[in-house]
């Protein structure tokens, strides 16, 4: 039985949180910018780190996945953040999962600043086909309240474009080539290009916070957003303390289980 190396701390990774960078990232979003960094800037934060913890699966593992996918993800928030500040950046697998469909691998990544924790995230990637043994952590859990659904409160719609994929990789620096070209759209199983997991997770965050403050977000990822379609974003209340969202686009359930907890 092959074991992960659940053990071994990544990093530290420095990354200053630049002012424009942001600024940037909110107007591909739909954020209106304020005085703290938005909590799903984090998310697009962790794709540049995630790949040495994921790196240390073996080749042999990921080349019998039959889909390789990012499929959970959470973020909290422990203190404000604000442009200018350094965070350092650590990481860890910390946990398997088996299913009937496969694996999940789950990845925790700790952000510091002067050596106060601020945030932490969870990344889940699904291992299609593969069966490795339970062990370590779970990812935390946000399962969707089904009596929630007595209480929508709205749906939001947000269109998204060819532009809106270009726009958010010149932010994030994933220029991955499923994203504009439609053969490599179809090697990934899409039928034509996609949106970006984190920047579908940063509008449905968004859409979700009515624009308050969020201090967590977390959601699974169902499908890909399709460009030149609307992300439609329903959202249901689960009282003062937050919401929960479900999103669709072109026809498909793109993201659900999908909670937002205000500071």
């Amino acid at each position: 039985m092959i074991h992960l190396p659940l053990e071994k701390t990544y990093g530290p990774f420095r990354t200053e949180l630049n002012k424009f960078r942001i600024e940037a990232f909110c107007e591909v979003v739909g954020i209106a910018p304020t005085a703290n960094v938005p909590i799903s800037y984090l998310a697009m934060l962790a794709w540049a780190v995630q790949w040495d913890a994921f790196g240390a699966i073996p080749p042999e593992v990921m080349n019998a996945a039959g889909a390789r996918v990012h499929g959970e993800h959470e973020i909290r928030l422990h203190e404000s953040i604000k442009p200018g500040e350094w965070l350092e950046t650590k990481s860890q697998l910390v946990g398997v999962r088996p299913n009937r469909a496969g694996t999940v691998a789950i990845q925790h990544i700790v952000h510091t600043t002067d050596g106060r924790l601020v945030a932490e995230q969870w990344w889940s990637l699904f291992l299609g086909g593969v069966q490795l043994e339970a062990a370590g952590e779970g990812a935390p859990d946000h399962t969707f309240p089904e009596d929630a659904r007595a209480n929508h409160l709205c749906t939001v719609a947000v269109p998204v474009t060819k532009r809106t994929a270009r726009d958010y990789a010149a932010v994030s620096g994933d220029w991955a080539e499923h994203h504009f070209d439609a053969e490599s759209a179809a090697r990934s199983g899409a039928a034509a290009p996609f949106l970006h997991g984190l920047c579908t997770f940063a509008i449905c965050a968004n859409a979700a916070s009515d624009g308050r403050d969020i201090k967590r977000v977390a959601a699974r990822f169902a499908a890909p957003a399709m460009l030149d379609n609307d992300i439609n974003v329903d959202v249901f209340s689960i009282g003062s303390a937050g919401n929960v969202f479900e999103a669709h686009c072109a026809g498909a359930k793109i993201a659900s289980n999908g909670v937002v907890e205000f500071r």
